[in-house]
């Protein structure tokens, strides 16, 4: 993280102005564990560019790692809602709140077309499914995954755990 930092540093000094330089330092602090630092330059991005699609996208993640699931709504409400980001990281925060309902509904209506999904927004969507009692389907989509070689390994062993098959988890973690 620290060599992240570094050029995003020196990417700030040569364009002051460009705000979504600041919030993906404070993301990268984030990452880094500095929170009250990253809170910081998460701020002054948002000063600077309030309406910057990249600046909000950037927020609501790094509010959704907080677990402040309804600030992070808040910033993705108001970017663009055909955005695939938006879709995705407003999918996770209702799977979050337990509405995996509405998440479900989310990525059907964005995208209609499930081959346009990649393979971590497939399993996202398995586990939204899972969680939402449609294991059937869930489970057809998760065989696609494999079809298709698009296993993102973390992201469907939380699939598997959901569905209470705990080796078939740690296969796909130990890859």
């Amino acid at each position: 993280w620290d060599e992240a930092l570094k050029n995003y540093a020196k990417a700030i000094h040569y364009d002051s102005s460009n705000a979504s330089l600041y919030s993906s330092y404070g993301e990268t602090l984030a990452l880094k564990g500095n929170w009250d630092e990253a809170q910081k330059w998460i701020d002054k991005a948002n000063k600077m560019a309030p309406t910057n699609s990249r600046v909000l996208l950037t927020t609501g993640i790094y509010y959704y790692w907080k677990r402040d699931y309804e600030t992070a709504t808040k910033y993705l409400d108001d970017i663009s809602p055909q955005s695939w980001s938006r879709t995705f990281y407003s999918g996770m925060i209702n799977i979050a709140n337990n509405k995996t309902g509405k998440a479900v509904e989310m990525f059907k209506t964005l995208y209609p077309d499930f081959e346009q999904y990649d393979g971590g927004s497939k399993a996202l969507l398995a586990y939204a499914l899972i969680k939402n009692g449609q294991i059937t389907e869930a489970r057809k989509i998760l065989k696609r995954i494999e079809d298709l070689n698009q296993v993102v390994e973390y992201r469907s062993a939380v699939c598997y755990v959901a569905l209470g098959e705990y080796d078939k988890a740690f296969e796909l973690l130990n890859q």
